[in-house]
């Protein structure tokens, strides 16, 4: 069983929060590491550890985010759903917001990428239709 776009992209969002994560942990040890005189014991060792714990951790998250990116990237785009979100866009909001709406929604994401095809697919289709 494959995943969807909406799962992948939810998967995204986690290895956004991992990568948070291992941030905070290198943000942490420079703190042990600026303060390490004040500490008894040898905080050197330990300092080192978790750097490189976290370090390998965001740089396996990065493969894994490239991995998935590529994988969504190859969901085909189904016209019908792009075409009905469309259509809901337009009912909460006139054709101009739509349009800027898309235009937004692409800006965030790379060209070619899944996301950046199923926003300028709504937007081919919203320009289409007849007002």
């Amino acid at each position: 069983m494959s995943l969807d776009a909406k799962e992948y992209t939810k998967m995204l969002d986690e290895f956004k929060k991992g990568r948070k994560a291992a941030d905070f942990l290198l943000d942490f040890a420079d703190l042990i590491k600026a303060n390490s005189d004040l500490i008894n014991g040898d905080t050197q060792n330990s300092i080192q550890k978790i750097t490189d714990a976290a370090n390998i951790v965001h740089s396996s998250i990065e493969q894994l985010t490239t991995s998935v990116n590529e994988d969504l990237n190859k969901i085909p785009l189904d016209e019908l759903e792009i075409k009905d979100a469309g259509k809901k866009l337009l009912l909460y909001q006139d054709k101009q917001h739509v349009i800027l709406h898309c235009q937004q929604q692409m800006a965030n994401h790379q060209k070619g990428s899944y996301w950046y095809n199923y926003w300028e697919g709504i937007l081919n289709n919203v320009l289409n239709m007849e007002d």
